[in-house]
């Protein structure tokens, strides 16, 4: 079993170690509808700011919107009492495509 679980966003690449993989889950915001497409609306933001969205904001809204979708999609254990909580902690690790690198 992983102690880690794999997000792997976008066009992103990833090496984990095989017994990672099966249950590595794999999220994109362009492209085809499917069941890993996560919605931002850039284009609302850009209205709002009457001007193109800059490089940095953009990894931002980006990553943020990665983490919230990877949050909601994986879940802490049973809702009972008695195992509430033995699943609270999660160690994701994200890999995310950033259009500012060197930031």
């Amino acid at each position: 079993m992983c102690g880690e679980r794999y997000i792997i966003c976008g066009d992103a690449t990833a090496t984990m170690p095989a017994e990672c993989e099966v249950d590595a889950l794999r999220l994109h915001l362009y492209g085809a509808d499917d069941d890993h497409k996560v919605t931002l609306r850039m284009d609302d933001i850009r209205r709002q700011m009457y001007k193109d969205v800059p490089t940095r904001f953009r990894d931002l809204l980006e990553i943020a919107t990665y983490v919230f979708a990877a949050d909601q999609a994986i879940g802490r254990g049973a809702r009972d009492v008695e195992t509430f909580g033995c699943s609270w902690r999660r160690h994701l690790r994200f890999m995310v495509p950033v259009g500012d690198v060197d930031f």
